[in-house]
């Protein structure tokens, strides 16, 4: 039913023209107080996803750093 509250409302804010952030943004609450969670979980959910998203690409970081290190010598 869950899926379904939130399916329906992001089409319905769509039919009526709202812009597709604020639907989604619309239909995640409406989900969210239909299922009597606190808003503040998603918010922290939204920021261990972040911070797992950061600790991903460390490594890349450290490769753009050192450029040498990534590529071969070219002589």
């Amino acid at each position: 039913m869950e899926l379904t509250v939130l399916l329906g409302s992001f089409t319905l804010l769509l039919l009526i023209g709202t812009p597709v952030a604020f639907a989604l943004g619309g239909a995640t609450l409406a989900a969210v107080f239909y299922m009597d969670l606190p808003p503040v979980v998603v918010f922290q959910q939204h920021v261990v996803g972040h911070e797992r998203l950061l600790h991903a690409g460390h490594p890349l970081l450290r490769l753009r750093r050192r450029p040498h290190a990534a590529r071969p010598d070219r002589r």
